[in-house]
């Protein structure tokens, strides 16, 4: 083992010291790292539920519909976020079919993002923590485990990082050092602020917010707010967000912002909206999974932050992460992605410690809890990997496993070199533990997970028949957004009624049919009155609801359209 730490200490400082030489060196070390982490399963993890199919859809009917001011899932309004996260997934998908396009297609601004706000963290926090330390911080900021995530989902939350990075590193430049005239810095953080409203509304203003409030009560007065030149600043703010607002204020007569405002702000801050409630704590309980593998480290560094509150980049970093942090906590609905625009501003408090010069040693119970707060959740990660095929669906992928093994060896150098106070072979460890594990999970355990991934398995079950019927695929029970964007948006959700309404009529309809959700199979069969068959049968697990089902395919019988298809059937006559 200490043969072992000794390589990686060595490749992590020959690494480090390589891309301290240069610019270009810096963003293509932090590049590489983040297409290692973002590349595998891009293009094969199933559009996964529930959110990321809505913005997947609501994109992809932009541009069958050619309007680009409401947005729409199917014949329903999606008045939750601006139209800003939808521009960018249609403007991607465009050139890779446009409504056709594939799933990574929609994913693209997600996974370009997480790697802008790792390049754009090592020029954010310069001003704050010396370029050495902007470095590290970058590298965890585009390698922990939430960005990654967030990188893998068409969704707003990796672009939202991206742009707070932006506008921070922008604001970094206007608080810290001697008051700068109106500027580029300042057209930057305000159009930054604006671009981020458009992608999730105003959550980009709390760590802005926060950040010179932080300042104004350390400077006890309103000086770092006049720096930002509000004056010059709010303009250009109006000019980025104000064409599209008074767009869709007329488009639904201001309703819109009574349903994103009233019904999706402020239910999250009241109430926890679908579920999602969380007690105060849930994310200082949460950050040593969602920013893993690097909130370990948090543990050490928290007492240099604090002795270090008042020197100028440390207090900048502390005021972008604590406002923001305890209003995330202060909310009703929780996630554990809410905090995500935080963690670059962690990262940079971590690195700061990590290159001071001097700096206490950190007790020996400290450094254990440490390594056991990296350990046990990357231990958790490998053995999915390894154990989630075979338990799940009965197979096995052998890259997988070979992944989580070398994992679970890097886990234990990684947390054997925190206790050994061996810093830069903890961050090579780490790094590469994490590298490991991202294939592992997103290549070659999820997207083979099919018990998981109803949806494609439904339109793959419905495909085999449409030699005899060119209706939509139509269903009872189960319809969960990823089934639209796998089905098409003429994708029609029936009641039992309906449904039987339509088998009766026969005229070549085929009608997927969960077992329990509203319509049981044998219920169907005793009042439909006439024949039917049984085409296909699909069994998987509703992750969202945490229930098994099975959802039958049933056709009439004696339906002369369906008829010269039966022998596809796998199913019975009933």
């Amino acid at each position: 083992m200490q043969a072992a730490l000794g390589r990686i200490e060595a490749l992590t400082l020959a690494v480090l010291g390589w891309a301290r030489r240069g610019r270009w060196r810096q963003a293509l070390l932090l590049a590489v790292l983040a297409l290692v982490a973002l590349l595998p399963g891009l293009a094969d993890l199933p559009p996964t539920d529930r959110d990321e199919s809505r913005y997947i859809q609501a994109s992809r009917q932009m541009l069958e519909s050619g309007d680009f001011v409401d947005i729409r899932f199917q014949d329903q309004p999606r008045w939750k976020k601006p139209a800003g996260i939808y521009w960018l997934q249609a403007a991607a998908a465009l050139p890779f079919g446009g409504p056709e396009a594939p799933v990574w297609a929609w994913r693209l601004p997600s996974a370009l993002a997480i790697l802008v706000a790792g390049l754009a963290t090592a020029w954010a926090l310069a001003p704050a923590t010396g370029h050495a330390a902007a470095l590290v911080a970058a590298a965890m900021t585009a390698t922990c485990v939430m960005a990654v995530v967030e990188g893998h989902l068409a969704k707003t939350d990796a672009v939202l990082l991206a742009l707070t990075v932006v506008a921070m590193g922008a604001l970094a430049r206007i608080l810290i050092g001697p008051p700068r005239p109106a500027g580029a810095m300042h057209l930057l953080f305000w159009a930054g602020l604006g671009a981020g409203i458009l992608v999730k509304g105003p959550v980009i203003l709390m760590p802005a917010g926060g950040a010179v409030l932080w300042h104004c009560v350390a400077a006890r007065g309103l000086g770092p707010l006049w720096r930002t030149r509000p004056l010059v600043g709010i303009p250009v703010l109006a000019l980025v967000t104000l064409p599209w607002a008074v767009a869709i204020w007329l488009r639904t007569d201001g309703a819109f912002f009574s349903a994103a405002v009233g019904g999706d702000l402020l239910a999250k801050l009241g109430e926890g909206a679908e579920g999602h409630w969380g007690p105060p704590g849930y994310y200082l309980a949460t950050v040593w999974a969602s920013f893993w593998p690097w909130a370990p480290l948090l543990v050490l560094a928290a007492g240099h932050a604090w002795r270090a509150r008042s020197e100028p980049g440390v207090r900048f970093l502390l005021g972008w992460a604590v406002p923001s942090w305890l209003m995330f906590e202060a909310a009703a609905t929780k996630l554990p992605h809410y905090v995500l625009p935080v963690f670059p501003a962690l990262a940079g408090l971590i690195a700061l410690w990590l290159v001071a010069r001097e700096k206490p040693v950190p007790p020996p119970g400290r450094l254990l809890v440490a390594a056991g707060l990296f350990a046990v959740p990357g231990l958790v990660l490998a053995l999915a990997a390894i154990f989630a095929l075979p338990m799940i669906e009965g197979t096995a992928a052998p890259a997988a496993i070979a992944l989580g093994l070398a994992a679970i060896l890097l886990l234990a150098a990684g947390a054997r070199a925190l206790v050994e106070r061996r810093l830069a072979a903890f961050l090579g460890a780490a790094t590469l533990a994490a590298l490991c594990l991202y294939p592992a999970i997103f290549q070659f355990t999820l997207p083979r997970l099919d018990k998981l991934f109803i949806s494609p398995r439904l339109v793959e079950a419905r495909a085999r028949f449409d030699a005899c019927s060119d209706r939509p695929l139509a269903i009872v029970g189960y319809y969960e957004p990823s089934l639209v964007v796998a089905a098409g948006t003429d994708t029609r959700r029936l009641s039992p009624e309906e449904a039987l309404a339509l088998l009766r009529a026969g005229d070549g309809w085929l009608i997927f049919v969960e077992e329990g959700r509203g319509l049981s199979l044998q219920e169907l069969v005793d009042r439909a009155g006439v024949p039917l068959s049984v085409l296909a049968a699909v069994d998987g697990f509703n992750y969202n609801r945490g229930a098994r089902t099975t959802i039958f395919l049933v056709a009439r019988s004696d339906d002369p359209a369906i008829a010269p298809c039966l022998s596809l059937a796998s199913g019975g006559g009933r």
